[in-house]
């Protein structure tokens, strides 16, 4: 029953295999219906009535029995308790093989783990869950679709602290569309109206508690040619094939799956936004009037990339937290993002599955463990900045550049424009704040001054460079000379 129930949890591909012709509703379309998703999460599943399914008037009910699958992956020495509830959809075909997905509540969840040093507990729940969607049985996807819910509650609790929030009223909208070789490409956004989560830190002499509110909360993701139909087949394959024994037999299968799933997508990239942030601590209150992150990953390919960028737009900082003559440089927006390349992923997903030996003791040797890791230890690996900065009241500050960081040893070059550093020094020697670490502040400015060489429309600018024997130059003038070992 535990091999049957961890298939059962993959509950994106409930339809991927449903009989296209069939648009009347009757109990040999069910058992039809049953049958197709028998080839991706076992016939045991079905049987255990894991997943079933009903003919209603006009539509089928598929329901996922969530219990049934927490029962078979608990821990039998009762040191976890898990608290779920049975997930159901209707899914109605169409006369042009599609299917009408709809769904009215998702389950509620709780997690409870019996430790020595106390309870540690998790809880989520959703109120007025409604989605509706259109899945295409030959592209294993859904083609659009639509989701609200009046509001998402989440909890924890344990000796070291807790957490509480909610999610406001959320929306979303997804599209896909089939791509080349059978691939699917999607888009999916989604709006809530705010964000609120309190966390206690229970350290030290008193606990501590952080609050964290915020507006408007906006997603996008974007998926570039998942190989969908392909890694269903991958689920196919241990469905048809339970046991590492008959697994390994087949393995030729396997692999031939495997590689066919490559590079699994093309590029996934998603946008979070967050509006009016305020974030109450001891200290006093962070605000910031946008925050927003962005996330890029590659698939299993040759150029493999991960993208990671960071926006802060209105920064404001506690009264207090700065002396008085440090807030006209002290930033108020935030722009960086960068991007970690170099690892050739299609030749270790190809490796991989070469080597794979599904019956050994291990499924790859070490010396293949060892190879493996060698993509990734020895290199290449590349830090790209791309063009970004900071932004002060009084200073501006422009960023780009790049790192070779594998192989060792690393190699850097960056260059940093500065608009309004004279102003900025001014601002500082014009203070009649006796603090001396203004004093110090204005050294380092004099400094970086010193070492700027003009930049377009005045600007100051300095090209930073580190060299693979660890010299370190500043428009041309080194400032660190090789290290001795790498002389030798």
């Amino acid at each position: 029953m535990r091999t049957a129930t961890r298939r059962a949890l993959i509950l994106s591909l409930m339809l991927a295999a449903s009989p296209a012709g069939a648009q009347t509703i009757s109990e040999d379309g069910a058992k039809e219906l049953a049958a197709a998703f028998a080839t991706y999460v076992g016939q045991p599943a079905i049987d255990q009535k894991i997943v079933s399914v009903a003919p209603g008037t006009d539509a089928y009910t598929v329901t996922i029995d969530l219990p049934k699958i927490v029962a078979g992956m608990t821990p039998a020495d009762g040191k976890v308790d898990v608290s779920v509830q049975p997930f159901a959809f209707e899914a109605t075909p169409k006369d042009d093989g599609t299917w009408t997905v709809t769904a009215d509540s998702f389950p509620a969840f709780k997690l409870v783990q019996h430790k020595e040093g106390g309870e540690e507990t998790v809880e989520i729940a959703a109120e007025n869950y409604h989605f509706e969607g259109t899945f295409d049985a030959k592209l294993a996807a859904f083609t659009s679709g639509e989701g609200k819910v009046d509001k998402v509650t989440f909890a924890s609790h344990s000796p070291e602290g807790d957490a509480q929030g909610e999610q406001g009223a959320t929306t979303m909208t997804l599209q896909g569309a089939s791509a080349a070789d059978g691939a699917v490409t999607a888009k999916i956004h989604q709006v809530s109206a705010g964000f609120a989560e309190t966390v206690t830190i229970k350290s030290g002499e008193a606990p501590v508690t952080v609050t964290i509110k915020t507006g408007e909360v906006a997603l996008d993701m974007d998926i570039d040619s998942a190989r969908q139909k392909s890694l269903l087949e991958i689920l196919a394959f241990f469905a048809a094939n339970p046991g590492k024994d008959k697994a390994a037999a087949a393995q030729a299968d396997l692999k031939a799956r495997l590689l066919a799933a490559l590079p699994l997508w093309n590029g996934i990239g998603g946008t979070i936004s967050f509006k009016d942030v305020a974030v109450e601590t001891p200290m006093g209150a962070f605000k910031a009037a946008a925050f927003t992150e962005t996330l890029g990953l590659s698939g299993a390919s040759k150029d493999a990339y991960y993208d990671l960028g960071i926006k802060v737009d209105g920064l404001q900082l506690p009264e207090g937290l700065v002396p008085a003559w440090a807030k006209p440089a002290l930033p108020s927006a935030l722009d960086v993002s960068m991007r970690l390349s170099g690892p050739d992923l299609e030749a270790v997903s190809r490796l991989a599955v070469d080597k794979l030996d599904v019956g050994g003791k291990e499924p790859w040797p070490k010396d293949v463990q060892d190879q493996l890791a060698g993509y990734f230890v020895n290199g290449p690996l590349k830090l790209t900045l791309k063009p970004g900065g900071v932004t002060a009241p009084s200073l501006t500050l422009a960023l780009e550049g790049g790192a070779t960081i594998l192989p060792q040893p690393p190699e850097v070059s960056a260059t940093v424009t500065a608009d309004g550093l004279d102003k900025t020094m001014a601002d500082l020697q014009t203070s009649t704040d006796q603090d001396p670490n203004k004093q110090q502040a204005l050294m380092m400015l004099g400094m970086a001054k010193a070492l700027a060489k003009p930049g377009d429309g005045g600007k100051a600018l300095w090209k930073i460079e580190m060299a693979k024997d660890g010299s370190v130059s500043v428009n041309g003038q080194q400032l660190q000379p090789p290290t001795q070992q790498q002389q030798q």
